[in-house]
């Protein structure tokens, strides 16, 4: 057994304990390629993704990102929390900062 097929098991072994153990299990999704890659290993541990997939909005993202998240929900007919983040300035750095 290759070390990918090794720690894709183990992944899958642990998503399903966690779906056993846990009522209300989540995942958080940036859109990112981690957790994206995230949700295909649910898919496959599950052959669908039974949780609900979060997603915090900073709302500056590219308009192909909000494309890609849409095709995302009909490809794998997720289930999508979206909440926005606020942006707001640093008092301290002046910079502007999710929170």
């Amino acid at each position: 057994m290759s070390y990918l097929t090794d720690y894709i098991s183990k992944t899958i072994w642990i998503l399903r304990e966690a779906k056993a153990q846990f009522k209300n299990t989540g995942v958080l999704w940036s859109m990112g390629k981690d957790s994206t890659a995230m949700l295909y290993l649910i898919k496959k541990a599950f052959g669908e993704v039974p949780f609900k997939v979060i997603h915090i909005d900073n709302g500056d993202e590219f308009e192909e990102c909000y494309e890609f998240k849409k095709k995302m929900q009909q490809q794998l007919n997720l289930h999508i929390i979206t909440k926005r983040s606020v942006i707001r300035e640093d008092e301290i750095s002046g910079l502007s900062c999710c929170g």
